[in-house]
């Protein structure tokens, strides 16, 4: 008789598991709960929230589980999931005759709950919801909790941080886990990605190279690229680094100019989609960048990381042992431009001299004003 209920069953094509579909096949398995998990966006969210698979998995170990998102293409082979489909419309009509134990809900608006509705049945739903009227409500009494933080600054400013973030996600999901719990991203290439990612390894690690420094340049200005490059300069020609830098369309004539300038620069390929920089960024020793969802690439594929911002990657360093933070004075312009307002030295003339390099983009990097603690914190890894 054939297992219709088995997880490989499709009943519109042959079976890769077993030519016989019966009782006795070895690969049958048959979930026990089906679970919906919507999480929309933003993107760097949804790469982010993959690191609550594995305790979903934990509570509901013979589950089977469907994600709607924005941004199915981060989460493609991603080995917990067992249907993947987008918020368009034609993939979310896949839903209409589909039964669910559990439904979970990380967005906190009112599209995400109206995919929900979309399935014809959903038994219990964890995380948040919208009440008749539109309005955002906790789906559960263990969301409350997540759900007041986003309606009061106050408290949201005294108690919360990244880290706690995700604990709050997991707890009003209404999952199980250990303070000690590690929220690291799941991210996995394709053997297709993987050999791409190979490939680009040995052609930056060419002549010697011993480590390769992946340079994230979305959202760093070009004179704050050239004072980063100009500290790794020297530091590469005794480590032996080469430096490839990774970004968007966006950036591509500032990786003409440095590419031009610095000779131990690299530059990856643009405008090939999000799955080339995944195997870009796997591709690297260390990655270096202030952009989040690079960050969380990087995180993913267990990079060792040196994160030029610690102001947006607060949660990341509590618990992510391969961090480091390369500088306290932030790199990013515009949180550059806050600090030279709110600090009570920025009238300083060490502040004054920073200032005034940051509208010289041919400036020497003044080797005092970087921190080079990180140095030493990741030479052991290097060596």
């Amino acid at each position: 008789m054939y297992q219709t209920g088995c997880r490989h069953f499709s009943g519109y094509r042959p079976c890769t598991k077993n030519s016989n579909c019966n009782s006795q096949c070895p690969s049958l398995d048959i979930p026990l709960t089906y679970i919906l998990f919507v999480h929309l966006g933003p993107i760097h969210s949804v790469l982010r929230a993959t690191a609550l698979f594995p305790l979903v998995k934990q509570k509901y170990p013979k589950s089977h589980i469907t994600v709607v998102t924005d941004f199915p293409l981060v989460l493609d082979n991603n080995p917990y999931i067992d249907r993947l489909l987008s918020s368009h419309e034609d993939d979310l009509i896949f839903l209409n005759p589909l039964e669910f134990d559990i439904g979970l809900i990380l967005d906190k608006n009112i599209l995400a709950s109206s995919v929900i509705e979309r399935a014809k049945k959903v038994d219990f739903l964890y995380g948040f919801k919208s009440n008749e009227n539109g309005a955002i409500v906790p789906a559960n009494p263990s969301a409350f909790e997540l759900w007041e933080l986003s309606l009061n600054s106050d408290l949201k400013n005294e108690t919360i941080n990244l880290k706690s973030l995700m604990h709050l996600q997991a707890k009003s999901l209404n999952l199980e886990f250990n303070e000690n719990y590690s929220f690291t991203p799941s991210l996995v290439l394709r053997d297709v990605e993987n050999q791409v990612s190979e490939l680009r390894k040995m052609i930056w690690s060419q002549r010697g190279i011993k480590n390769i420094i992946g340079l994230y340049t979305s959202k760093i200005e070009l004179f704050e690229l050239k004072e980063i490059l100009l500290s790794l300069k020297s530091y590469h020609q005794i480590s032996n680094f080469s430096v490839v830098l990774i970004g968007t369309n966006e950036d591509e004539i500032n990786h003409q100019i440095l590419s031009q300038e610095f000779d131990c620069v690299h530059v990856s390929p643009l405008g090939e989609g999000l799955r080339s920089v995944m195997s870009t960024i796997n591709a690297c020793d260390f990655i270096f960048g202030v952009d989040y969802l690079g960050l969380q690439i990087a995180i993913a594929c267990k990079k060792n990381i040196v994160c030029l911002s610690k102001n947006n990657f607060n949660y990341e360093f509590n618990f992510y042992k391969k961090i480091f933070l390369y500088s306290e004075k932030n790199y990013n312009s515009q949180v550059w431009d806050n600090y030279l307002k709110t600090d009570p030295k920025n009238n300083s003339p060490e502040i004054e001299s920073l200032n005034q390099s940051k509208y010289d983009i041919n400036c020497e990097s003044n080797q005092n004003e970087i921190e080079n603690d990180w140095f030493e914190s990741i030479n052991d890894l290097i060596m």
